[in-house]
């Protein structure tokens, strides 16, 4: 070998022993952060989930794609996987699914033992909830009102009312929530007060008090008009029924038609309910016998009569009721047995069944189903069936869907629908467990695909 070949191929022996060593292995990925918190069906947990990848010496491996994952019904993780930053860092949004208790997530990498999240999903205590789209409120197991976002609009957190009244029942119509005040009252507050500023802050919504000497009202539930107002209803522990606000049809019940009623009147002198519902122009009680009694206008039909009446009616049938609601635009359904009634207006197929007019006298919806559960928003209604499925009807023109009822949300199961009313927003006590609030005419939308919004959700906890 020339003295030349030797030297170069000494100097390619000498860059070969000294050059860049190869990498380490990558040897573990570990939770760094949110694991075990608590949140609600639906909502984002609070806090990222976030893991740390480590080389076999120790350091933070920059540029791994890790893979996050979930198995529980409806659970999102975003994104699907993420790449570290310089600290061994990838984070990730936790969406829970739609079941109370414990849920997992997973973060992998390559063949690496995956680190693995749990999360407990719970739903509040609530007795009666109600509301709009991107909010709702409900009275707790302890009297206190406390309102939450939906999951499009905020985080899962019920935030109580800075108020020392306790609530002896809630509802709510056009903006506002009205409740019974335990021992005695009414008390209100508005939807705009609840974000002053833009900000989520239920505490600083002011409560005032409309009646401080009517009797406790265990239901409360209110309609109306923009133009002409809203009135309100109460059924008393006592099974009396009062009235107040707009009273322009006789729907105060005060025997008086016209005007306005500033504070609860009662209805009737010897009359007693058990049930009670109340829809543009006119409201609607159920009494010991079963008997449906309404009164206010005639224009929609749920009045009988030719003239407008202030004072309890019978409905014109034989049947016997055990449930009453009412939408926001004059039709009233009612449970006979298993069968679902209703009478009143049938725009947009308010009672579930096609090619009929309105009618004073209730006609069973379209179908063979069996309910257990009525509920109401402004312009539909939703049931809970004999099997635990949930149907809903009634405004569905802009959707362009049939007037029949439909079947929704396959898989879930709940027991019945809370009262207390709502605009877009219906609240329901799950099957076996826990609380949902759901979006009605977003469910039924998704049954001819994606809506863009959250369909369904647990009510935060108190």
């Amino acid at each position: 070998m020339s003295h030349r070949l030797a030297v170069l191929v000494s100097l390619a022996l000498g860059c070969t022993s000294t050059g860049v060593s190869a990498p380490e292995p990558v040897v573990s990925i570990d939770v760094v952060s949110g694991d075990t918190q608590i949140g609600s069906p639906g909502y984002l947990l609070a806090e990222s989930i976030a893991v740390r990848v480590l080389d076999a010496g120790g350091r933070p491996v920059a540029g791994a794609m890790v893979t996050w994952g979930t198995e529980d019904r409806q659970a999102e993780i975003t994104p699907l996987a993420s790449s570290t930053d310089a600290d061994g860092m990838a984070r990730a949004r936790w969406r829970l699914g739609r079941d109370d208790g414990v849920q997992h997530a997973t973060a992998t990498f390559g063949a690496l033992t995956a680190a693995r999240f749990a999360a407990g999903a719970v739903s509040g205590d609530v007795l009666q909830a109600s509301g709009q789209r991107a909010v709702q409120c409900g009275r707790f197991d302890d009297d206190v009102v406390r309102c939450w976002p939906s999951p499009d609009a905020g985080s899962a957190v019920a935030v109580p009312l800075d108020s020392d009244i306790r609530f002896a029942s809630l509802g709510y119509a056009l903006g506002t929530w009205c409740g019974g005040i335990r021992g005695g009252g009414v008390a209100c507050f508005d939807a705009v007060d609840l974000s002053p500023g833009g900000q989520f802050r239920p505490e600083a919504a002011p409560v005032r008090v409309l009646a401080s000497s009517a009797p406790e009202f265990a239901r409360v539930l209110g309609a109306g008009d923009r133009e002409l107002g809203t009135a309100w209803c109460g059924l008393t522990t006592t099974s009396q029924v009062w009235c107040w606000g707009s009273n322009d049809v006789g729907q105060v019940g005060n025997g008086v038609v016209g005007g306005v009623q500033e504070t609860p009147a009662l209805v009737g002198t010897a009359f007693e309910a058990f049930q009670l519902a109340v829809t543009v122009g006119a409201a609607c009680a159920i009494d010991f016998a079963g008997i449906a009694w309404c009164w206010g206008g005639v224009a929609d039909r749920v009045v009988d009569g030719n003239e407008n009446v202030a004072t309890p009616t019978a409905v014109p049938t034989a049947l016997r009721f055990s449930q009453v609601v009412a939408n926001g635009a004059g039709t009233v359904c009612a449970l006979s047995g298993v069968q679902a009634y209703c009478w009143g207006s049938n725009t947009d197929g308010a009672r579930g069944r096609g090619a009929i007019e309105s009618s004073s006298t209730p006609v069973s919806v379209a179908g063979t189903e069996l309910y257990v559960s009525l509920g109401a928003v402004a312009e539909g209604f939703l049931a809970v069936t004999a099997d635990r499925d949930l149907v809903t009807w009634g405004g569905f023109a802009s959707l362009g869907l049939d007037a029949a009822p439909l079947r929704v949300l396959p898989g879930y199961l709940f027991r019945d629908v809370l009262p207390g009313g709502g605009s877009e927003v219906l609240c329901l006590r799950a099957y076996p467990v826990g609380t949902r609030c759901l979006d009605r005419l977003a469910v039924a939308a998704a049954l001819n695909g994606p809506v863009g919004r959250s369909l369904i959700h647990g009510v935060p906890g108190g």
